[in-house]
């Protein structure tokens, strides 16, 4: 069946609405009328299945049938925080990391950043952002929609990695020789950890203050190995690896 969010006020009390954009496609697209059975999440964990009442130019009613949780979220909460890319490329890091189960997405306005965004137009990405992260969470059937933060510096993000208690944290920095990030998490207590957080740089990479400046609040500098990817390759594949080596992606191991 055809899955679909909805608000979750809405669809504990037995009926639920999907209006605007979302309402159109289930009319005119997937042409679902009256009677038709589709899913609804409510991006906290539970599933829906729900019956269409009744139908309308931008609106379709929904009957709740039935309600079950979703096991689909990770029970690691990776946080990626990707330095401003160039045009529209964290679009497609937000869509990516979010299908391969990022649980937040921290637009970082790094030193090296090209793009400049104003507060006005800050705010319009967002929302846009936002709505990227739902509709790729409607996509892979995420239990939970990702938080798309507001824009970031540095200093804030290194604030908000540094208060969350068992955490790892680290930065992909192509001049480090030592550490791979398999290493550090092979190396890592994983029973006890929560959280991790990724910072990935911006097309120039860090500037050795910013490195400084993450060295000092603890994040351990990690390479991916010998070759240097791009800004908007780096994060996915660091989340990919992450939630690989916690036993989330892969599927479970053979008996």
């Amino acid at each position: 069946m055809r899955y679909f969010f909805a608000d979750p006020e809405e669809l504990s009390r037995g009926e639920a609405f999907i209006r605007g954009g979302e309402a159109r496609h289930i009319l005119n697209v997937l042409r679902m009328e009256n009677g038709s059975l589709l899913l609804c999440g409510d991006g906290q964990g539970r599933l829906y299945r729900a019956r269409i009442t009744q139908v309308g130019k931008d609106e379709v009613r929904l009957k709740i049938e039935s309600r079950s949780c979703v096991y689909s979220e990770p029970r690691l909460e990776v946080v990626l925080l990707q330095g401003l890319p160039k045009a529209g490329k964290l679009d497609f890091v937000i869509q990516k990391a979010t299908e391969v189960g990022a649980y937040k997405i921290v637009p970082l306005a790094a030193e090296r950043s090209v793009v400049q965004i104003s507060s006005e137009k800050a705010e319009l990405r967002c929302k846009r952002w936002q709505r990227i992260a739902r509709e790729a969470a409607k996509q892979s059937r995420r239990a939970v929609v990702p938080e798309v933060t507001n824009i970031m510096t540095l200093p804030e993000a290194l604030k908000m990695a540094v208060t969350c208690k068992n955490s790892l944290s680290m930065v992909l920095w192509e001049e480090e020789g030592r550490n791979s990030l398999k290493k550090v998490i092979k190396k890592s207590t994983l029973e006890k950890i929560e959280r991790v957080n990724v910072f990935i740089g911006p097309e120039g990479g860090w500037t050795p203050y910013e490195i400084d400046l993450m060295k000092g609040k603890g994040i351990i500098p990690v390479s991916l190995g010998p070759r240097i990817l791009r800004t908007e390759t780096a994060g996915i594949i660091a989340v990919s690896l992450i939630l690989y080596e916690w036993d989330d992606l892969g599927g479970p191991d053979e008996e």
